[in-house]
């Protein structure tokens, strides 16, 4: 989840450095705001497991 820092521009340059180096690592980076996972919870849920049907079939 991500809060306000991460829709700064800094934040943003952050994360536009982090994410190639987690997904070198092999990680999927799946980015929900605060907002989003408060108001849509389920739907977050659901994205996230269409997200690991992903990663297993890969």
């Amino acid at each position: 989840m991500d809060g306000k820092a991460h829709f700064t521009p800094e934040g943003q340059a952050y994360d536009a450095e982090r994410t190639p180096y987690l997904e070198g690592l092999g990680l999927c980076v799946v980015r929900f705001s605060n907002a989003d996972v408060m108001s849509s919870g389920e739907d977050m849920c659901w994205q996230i497991g269409q997200e690991l049907t992903r990663a297993v079939e890969r």
